[in-house]
């Protein structure tokens, strides 16, 4: 394409360590004028970045879990919400229950500079990442511009297992689903299922777009039969029940050891896992290095570990950026039935699947494994590395944004 485009790409996280954002950037980097606005830069050459600040000097979305002492004092307000509600004239304490009030919820000071700021300029294409930007997008836009929605996760589904988010989100971000969705150009999603959710609750049915990450050139190390090494790496968030793994480590034999590489997103259950797993020697904790250094730091280890219990809609359906990592590391994969992992494992042959979520059910099946079927999975990674790697969703970002485009 000769004639370059400029394009926005929306999105309140981390810009350096949202995979799913850098892919998207450098996918188009090369043919397109690209402003990225975010929590943090990408740090990719030749990119603008812009974030503007709310006056009181915090960014608050909607999809965050709340922090544990605010989550309990809100569950007592919502278990006894009825008797607060007789004592003070059965006052409505839930003011989210019409539609303008949910509008007027989600345009913040923040955004409305937002907007006021950049609806005065001309961008070519706008990639929205998760629904609480699309709004942004659209009203930025003025129908100006091409719209892209990159989901991320099924929204609704997001924090169920946390009854105060649904209590205070849940309909918020049906509603922002309802209302928006359909007004974009061009929806992705992560998984199957979590398109066929959106499909059915809402109509609107995104390209599957996977959480693949860049092809690695590495091939699988050696097996140790007498030390096999295990790595799990991510964010230390109290949901995924990360305590699991070192609990499992209380049943496997002696050759087993496993390292967790983990960012202390909530600094307090990170302390606890830190605790844990100096109680278990078989446990290290790992300093986290870069997105795009991963595979190469995690190619030394045997085993991708990661069992996450399925408590809401999308860790149900998770196909999460470390399982690429482990195929692009060249490892052999050890997962719970969890449904679109699963799929995948048993496809391609690159590794174990527990018969449930617990640490016992998961050591059985480590247990049984040596150095051969470890290195016969390691294989099987490789053999399909380029497969599946990012390049076919590259092709198909760029694919969709010259359609859009032209």
């Amino acid at each position: 394409m000769t004639n370059r485009r400029r394009i926005l790409i929306l999105s309140y996280s981390n810009l350096s360590t949202d995979p799913r954002v850098i892919r998207q950037i450098n996918s188009l980097k090369n043919d397109h004028d690209i402003l990225a606005y975010g929590l943090s830069p990408s740090n990719i050459s030749g990119i603008s970045f812009l974030h503007i600040r709310p006056r009181n000097g915090r960014t608050v979305t909607f999809h965050h879990e709340y922090p544990v002492p605010v989550r309990k004092a809100f569950s007592f307000i919502i278990k006894n919400v009825n008797r607060i509600e007789r004592r003070l004239g059965k006052l409505k304490r839930d003011i989210n229950s019409r539609s303008n009030d949910f509008e007027k919820r989600y345009w913040s000071d923040e955004r409305k500079l937002l907007v006021k700021k950049l609806s005065a300029e001309k961008f070519d294409l706008i990639i929205a990442n998760e629904i609480d930007t699309l709004p942004l997008a659209l009203l930025i836009s003025g129908g100006k511009s091409r719209i892209i929605l990159d989901t991320h996760e099924y929204y609704p589904g997001q924090y169920e297992h946390d009854e105060v988010w649904m209590k205070y989100n849940g309909r918020y971000v049906h509603y922002l689903c309802e209302k928006y969705m359909n007004k974009a150009d061009a929806v992705f999603a992560v998984s199957e299922g979590i398109i066929s959710e959106f499909e059915k609750t809402f109509g609107v049915k995104p390209l599957l777009l996977t959480n693949a990450a860049p092809y690695a050139e590495l091939t699988p190390s050696g097996v140790d039969e007498n030390k096999i090494k295990i790595i799990h790496h991510g964010a230390s968030i109290r949901a995924r029940k990360l305590e699991l793994m070192i609990e499992l480590m209380n049943y496997t034999d002696d050759r087993f050891t496993l390292d967790l590489m983990l960012i202390p997103t909530d600094k307090a259950y990170h302390s606890e896992l830190s605790k844990l797993a100096a109680g278990n020697s078989k446990v290290r904790l790992a300093d986290p290095v870069s997105t795009e250094t991963i595979p190469h730091t995690i190619n030394s280890y045997d085993i991708g570990l990661f069992i996450l219990p399925p408590v809401n809609f999308n860790y149900r359906h998770a196909l999460p950026n470390k399982f690429f990592e482990f195929v692009q590391a060249r490892l052999a994969v050890a997962i719970g039935p969890s449904v679109e992992m699963e799929k995948y494992v048993r496809k391609y042959d690159l590794g174990i699947v527990a018969r449930d979520f617990s640490p016992k059910s998961m050591a059985e099946e480590l247990n049984k494994l040596d150095a051969g079927k470890i290195s016969g999975f390691k294989r099987k990674s490789h053999m399909h590395a380029l497969e599946l790697s990012a390049e076919k969703n590259t092709e198909l970002i760029r694919s969709i944004a010259n359609h859009l485009l032209n």
